[in-house]
């Protein structure tokens, strides 16, 4: 907008003002007919027209004296500073009924009645009322102000402490597993398997342990002559069918038997009968003798069987006749073959009439003194013959028909006496492969040694 003086220097004598000098010259007046005035324009009339600004004072001091303008306990709502209100200012009466104070009502509505004063032993409920403060009251109705000493336990809790075991002692009726048990055991030991013998396991026969699938233990019954089915691990403590799980009484008392068969005191064996049990260990090589337990009571429903040595047979096992042990190359006990007899007496004498093959024999072989001249006999096999006598002496050699000599039976002699020792054969026997021939020692302490060659040959070396 521009100024008064520029204005003023549009209209000077001789100018011709243009339209847009004109446009600046209208809009620079006020015209109270628009339907605003810009804030420029009032601020060129706020306190420049003193007129103007005398008209609106007087206008505030013309308000104040108003009959429509209200005070507050006789204080203005106009001036400066706060409006005090008196608490004992009164406010009042209402005009109409209360119903038709619709405001008001609705505010009274939304209040609560005078709440009346309880007991000390009561509390405000949440229903408006006022209730005893108890244990019911706080959901507690069972709690009791006991001692700790006192303090029961309730239903479910005694129930789960009257399955525990008592410290001091307890019978257990199920199965009872740990990692570990320390301490003494009373009663039997048992363990779990899987019956793989293709038929029901019955109670008390004695099993063997076959082998193993996964983690479980496979069982079949025990046989004494079967090398495949011992040792015996133990004895089936209730029947079990077929791939079925199996107890097996392994060390301990197994009850509710059939032993009427035996006596109280009997020692029990694995028997040549599969799952049997014997009181004679088995005979035969091909048998182990396994002490399997020993009968506690004899009764034909109620026995007592107390197992033990399980897993293990007699280390000394059954050996077949004419056959001794040696020890073999790995220092090992075997059976091994002996042909006639051997016999070795408490003296450390050794007798032998007949063993095959080579065979290192300890000990001495008995002598024997004579003093006259007999015929010879299977006893005198393997013995050293002395012949003490001044004169000759003289051995026969009988037909085998007589005598039986073991093939390879050697005899010794020697002459200890003055007189001369003879050896001779009856008829048919030879003699270093001469019928009927004799053969003499030729001075005092020579000896001579004669073998069994064949049914009715004999050879003689020596001082001959």
């Amino acid at each position: 907008m521009a100024t008064r003086t520029t204005l003023k220097s549009y209209f000077e004598t001789g100018d011709k003002p243009t339209q847009t000098q004109f446009e600046s010259f209208i809009d620079g007046v006020p015209n109270l007919t628009d339907s605003s005035v810009t804030d420029a324009e009032f601020s060129y009339l706020n306190g420049t027209t003193s007129a103007i600004q005398t008209q609106i004072d007087s206008k505030q001091a013309t308000l104040v004296n108003q009959t429509n303008i209200k005070s507050v306990n006789g204080e203005t709502l106009l001036g400066s500073g706060d409006l005090t209100v008196s608490s004992s200012a009164a406010w009042g009466g209402i005009t109409g009924t209360l119903s038709s104070q619709t405001d008001l009502q609705s505010a009274l509505d939304l209040k609560e009645d005078v709440i009346s004063a309880g007991t000390t032993s009561e509390y405000y409920r949440g229903d408006k009322s006022f209730v005893a403060l108890d244990k019911t009251a706080v959901g507690l109705p069972n709690v009791d102000n006991t001692s700790d000493a006192n303090k029961p336990v309730s239903t479910a809790t005694q129930t789960a402490l009257d399955l525990k075991a008592d410290l001091t002692g307890a019978t257990f009726t199920g199965d009872v597993t740990a990692p570990d048990f320390i301490g003494d055991l009373n009663g039997a030991v048992r363990f779990a398997a899987k019956n793989e013998s293709g038929a029901t396991l019955l109670k008390g026969k004695v099993v063997a342990i076959t082998g193993v699938s996964g983690n479980q233990t496979l069982v079949d019954l025990a046989d004494a002559d079967n090398a495949s089915a011992r040792p015996a691990f133990g004895l089936v403590y209730a029947d079990a069918n077929n791939n079925a799980a199996v107890e097996v009484v392994t060390l301990g008392e197994l009850a509710g038997l059939n032993t009427s068969a035996f006596s109280e005191g009997d020692t029990l064996y694995v028997d040549t009968t599969a799952g049997g049990l014997t009181t004679t260990p088995p005979t035969g090589e091909a048998a182990d003798i396994q002490n399997i337990g020993r009968v506690i009571r004899s009764h034909a429903s109620a026995g007592i069987i107390r197992v033990g040595g399980a897993g293990r047979a007699n280390q000394t096992p059954n050996l077949d006749s004419a056959k001794i042990f040696l020890g073999n190359a790995t220092n090992q006990s075997v059976a091994t073959a002996v042909t006639g007899e051997v016999t070795i007496s408490n003296t450390g004498v050794t007798e032998v009439t007949g063993i095959d093959g080579n065979i290192s024999i300890q000990g001495f072989r008995p002598y024997l003194t004579e003093t006259s001249g007999r015929t010879l006999a299977v006893e005198d096999s393997g013995t050293f013959i002395i012949a003490d006598l001044g004169t000759a002496i003289t051995f026969e050699i009988p037909l085998n028909s007589d005598e039986a000599f073991t093939l390879g039976t050697e005899i010794d002699f020697i002459q200890k006496g003055a007189g001369v020792l003879r050896i001779t054969s009856v008829a048919d026997v030879f003699l270093n492969g001469l019928d009927s021939n004799t053969v003499a020692v030729t001075a005092q302490w020579g000896g001579v040694t004669i073998k069994k060659i064949a049914e009715d040959e004999w050879i003689a070396v020596g001082k001959i």
